[in-house]
């Protein structure tokens, strides 16, 4: 017991290690290496937007510059209680400092998805500590989840919390899941691993 307690820990330290070298250039080197076009014109504009919705400088839903109705839009997260929080927190920074908060924002949920993958697959397969620690930091950091899409990082970071919720038969834990993957916004992944999810409780 002690030396399994020992290997999560030990591997938990390790997936924050990686996760810090990984986005090195983010936090020490340059900070705008993801200012892509996307991240700056929707994510960016929406999350200051958002920002001044909840502290009241706008109407809630008021977009004059971009969408007529982001709220409709689910993959801007506007629902979503983190990017809710740093959009809030962002709209009192300046502009470099809020986009700094959004990356900040990102790369946090990078790391929590690789940290429920590995408990996932410690918990559901036989693989070794460091083989799940390798599939955990591919899948959660393969080429389609690096893409700098807000919606599609935070809906990942929740799919092994609620398969591992449903197969534990934890309806509270899975309903709390679920309901964060659908406020993050993408929700292809919501339906994909919503039937999963499904299959893993009845099994």
């Amino acid at each position: 017991m002690y030396f399994k307690s020992l290997c999560y820990c030990m591997s938990y330290f390790l997936i924050t290690i990686f996760q810090i070298a990984f986005f090195r250039r983010f936090y020490y080197e340059q900070p705008y290496a993801y200012a892509t076009a996307e991240v700056l014109e929707t994510y960016l504009g929406s999350s200051r937007l958002l920002g001044e919705w909840l502290r009241g400088y706008r109407r809630w839903g008021d977009d004059p510059y971009y969408y007529a109705n982001p709220t409709a839009l689910s993959f801007l997260s506007t629902c979503y209680p983190p990017h809710l929080l740093q959009a809030y927190l962002g709209s009192w920074l300046s502009l470099n400092g809020a986009y700094r908060l959004l990356i900040g924002t990102m790369a946090l949920h990078y790391w929590l998805s690789s940290i429920s993958v590995y408990t996932l697959l410690r918990t559901w397969t036989v693989l070794s500590p460091w083989l799940a620690g390798l599939a955990a930091l591919s899948l959660s950091y393969s080429a389609s989840s690096v893409k700098p899409t807000p919606c599609l990082i935070y809906t990942m970071s929740w799919m092994p919390t609620y398969l591992l919720s449903m197969a534990a038969h934890c309806w509270w834990l899975s309903g709390i899941s679920l309901g964060m993957m659908l406020l993050a916004g993408y929700w292809p992944m919501v339906v994909v691993f919503g039937g999963v999810g499904c299959l893993a409780w009845w099994l």
